[in-house]
């Protein structure tokens, strides 16, 4: 699966900005398909705080005195060690729900933002480019076109939910017909 993604150092803040609103729209509406383990899943259970209570594990962050460097291996922990460097080098999403969607929020907190403490990460953005990736690929897996997700992005003024169900969109009753 070619990337339609630029290489996170290419990136500029204003360019990166969208990325993570992308993001968020991907893990919350995996395919059904996929198991929701609600909030005891196992793999992403390190997400379910609020971002501000998250807590980067103290003998990474000792060990590497780097935030960036212990939230990556934190991630490199849920998504296997070596899940960016073998096979299509595309991190794999074997369930879905609250936990993996907490991600996103957790993300946020360090994503490399305009005056933010992390502001030119590069590490951290390609975490988050791949992460976007691997969340397509699993859209592809399940014949679903990633498109669906970003229309409702589009039109988050008249659309009031995916139906994930059948992948129709429901419109409010206000100023569009239902279809």
């Amino acid at each position: 699966m070619a990337s339609h993604y630029p290489a996170p150092e290419t990136l500029s803040h204003d360019s990166f900005v969208p990325i993570p609103t992308r993001l968020k729209l991907l893990l919350d509406n995996l395919p059904d398909a996929l198991p929701s383990h609600g909030n005891t899943s196992e793999k992403f259970a390190i997400f379910l705080t609020q971002p501000d209570d998250f807590v980067l594990d103290p003998d990474w962050m000792e060990k590497m005195e780097c935030e960036v460097a212990t939230l990556s291996e934190m991630l490199k922990k849920v998504f296997g060690w070596s899940a960016r460097t073998t096979g299509d080098g595309i991190v794999e999403f074997t369930e879905r729900g609250p936990a993996v969607s907490a991600m996103h929020g957790v993300l946020s907190r360090f994503w490399p933002g305009k005056g933010r403490r992390h502001e030119n990460n590069n590490v951290l953005k390609k975490w988050i480019i791949d992460i976007a990736i691997g969340a397509e690929k699993c859209y592809t897996t399940y014949n679903i076109p990633v498109w669906t997700v970003f229309l409702y992005l589009e039109f988050t003024s008249t659309i009031s939910y995916l139906d994930s169900e059948h992948f129709k969109f429901r419109v409010c009753s206000t100023c569009c017909s239902t279809n």
